[in-house]
């Protein structure tokens, strides 16, 4: 769902983070993958919370509270 680039991106964001605080990169994954599609569909929301593993509700309660993800 997205590009190599933009998860090599996401891999970044993850190795900040220790191994059981992954869900501290979310913003920054969603902001690559917004970056990438223009706006974050619900699909593309769920595949980066799944990549990074996290609940897509997590993601989505991150996405929705932050006015700058579209």
């Amino acid at each position: 769902m997205l590009s190599a680039q933009s998860l090599q991106q996401i891999d970044t964001e993850l190795a900040k983070y220790p191994a059981d605080c992954h869900r501290s990169a979310i913003m920054g994954a969603l902001r690559i993958a917004q970056t990438e599609k223009g706006w974050l569909a619900p699909e593309t929301i769920a595949f980066v919370a799944n990549y990074i593993g996290i609940s897509p509700a997590q993601a989505y309660e991150v996405a929705t509270f932050y006015n700058m993800y579209d």
